[in-house]
């Protein structure tokens, strides 16, 4: 994804800034950081898996708290749908 993305940058948007950010809870807040009001924040590729492996650890993430963590931080009001479930 990195590879295509500096790739696209290359030939469409030179002055476009990528960032490579981990571990994944990080990214997510980096995200949040970054939006501005009219922007879209996509997290994807992990679906609905509640934790990460990490040289053989399952270690507890959800990108769904991540990012309701890192909008409220921003003081944005996120509403919380419960039938989303794991």
């Amino acid at each position: 994804m990195l590879a295509g993305a500096r790739s696209a940058r290359e030939q469409e948007s030179p002055e476009c800034v990528i960032e490579e950010v981990y571990p994944r809870d990080a990214a997510i807040r980096r995200a949040v950081e970054l939006a501005g009001p009219a922007d879209t924040i996509l997290v994807a590729g992990r679906g609905h898996e509640v934790w990460q492996e990490v040289k053989g650890v399952n270690l507890a993430l959800d990108d769904r708290v991540e990012l309701r963590n890192a909008l409220t931080a921003r003081g944005f009001t996120v509403l919380r749908d419960d039938r989303i479930e794991s």
